[in-house]
């Protein structure tokens, strides 16, 4: 579920990659990067710029996702 919010469901099967193998874009592994994070339930959430370098759908995603989880939780959330 939080891959799909994400927008990371076309890149699923698509393996991270690193300084010699090709793989998700920067912007793709921002999210992975946050996705993680998320899935660890914490307290606090802490995202220096976490759309920064993303498109304004990819920053859609992230934002909202985000904002959902505080909302579900019983969290605040800064927008």
């Amino acid at each position: 579920m939080t891959i799909r919010e994400m927008g990371l469901q076309d890149s699923m099967d698509t393996r991270i990659g690193g300084w010699s193998t090709k793989g998700l874009s920067g912007g793709q592994k921002r999210r992975v990067s946050i996705c993680i994070e998320i899935l660890t339930w914490p307290k606090l959430l802490f995202l220096d710029e976490p759309t920064s370098g993303l498109d304004s759908a990819a920053s859609y995603h992230v934002m909202n996702r985000i904002v959902k989880l505080a909302h579900q939780h019983g969290r605040t959330s800064k927008e």
